[in-house]
């Protein structure tokens, strides 16, 4: 069975950008954007980078995330 992931860019301030992904039908409550909202202004997201590990980054270093596009894998 193929999965679908919805992959993201995340802008960090200072210019640098990481791709991270998620399953396509994960639910919106479970989100990279339901995270960021929840998640305290000290506090760190964690996310999938496309190689499956995972990532953690501070909320006060993201300059803005951005949808890309979706991928089968």
């Amino acid at each position: 069975n193929k999965m679908f992931y919805q992959k993201y860019m995340i802008h960090l301030k200072g210019g640098t950008q990481v791709e991270v992904e998620e399953p396509y039908d994960l639910p919106w409550e479970k989100s990279l954007f339901t995270m960021y909202e929840k998640t305290k202004e000290s506090g760190a997201i964690v996310a999938r980078n496309p190689v499956g590990d995972s990532i953690c980054i501070l909320k006060k270093n993201i300059s803005f995330i951005r949808m890309t596009h979706v991928v089968k894998a």
